[in-house]
C-alpha cells in the first residue's frame, strides 16, 4: 500500500488575512393569525409548489413557494407557514 505523503502546505487562513463578515439576510418570523404568537410547533407535512412572482414581505422575486404545516404554541391554531424562495 503507498503511505500517505506528508504535506507542506499550510492550512486555514493566510496570516495577516481577516475575517470575512457575511451579508445577513432579512427573515420575518411567522406568526399566529389568531393570537399573534410566534412561537409554533415542529413542522409537519412540507411541500414546494413551483410558482413565480414577487414576494410580499420583502419585494423579492421568487420561483417557488414553501408550505409548511404546524401548530401554534400558545393557542393550538392550525397554520400553514409560507416561505417564498429563489433558486
Amino acid at each position: 500500500m503507498d503511505a500517505k505523503q506528508p504535506t507542506t502546505k499550510k492550512r486555514g487562513r493566510p496570516p495577516g488575512r481577516k475575517t470575512e463578515t457575511a451579508d445577513a439576510g432579512t427573515v420575518t418570523a411567522s406568526r399566529c393569525g389568531k393570537c399573534h404568537s410566534t412561537k409554533r410547533s415542529p413542522y409537519r407535512n412540507s411541500r414546494t409548489i413551483e410558482a413565480t412572482g414577487c414576494d410580499p414581505v420583502n419585494q423579492l422575486p421568487f420561483n417557488k413557494i414553501m408550505l409548511r404545516e404546524c401548530n401554534c404554541a400558545e393557542c393550538g391554531q392550525r397554520r400553514i407557514d409560507r416561505t417564498w424562495l429563489f433558486e
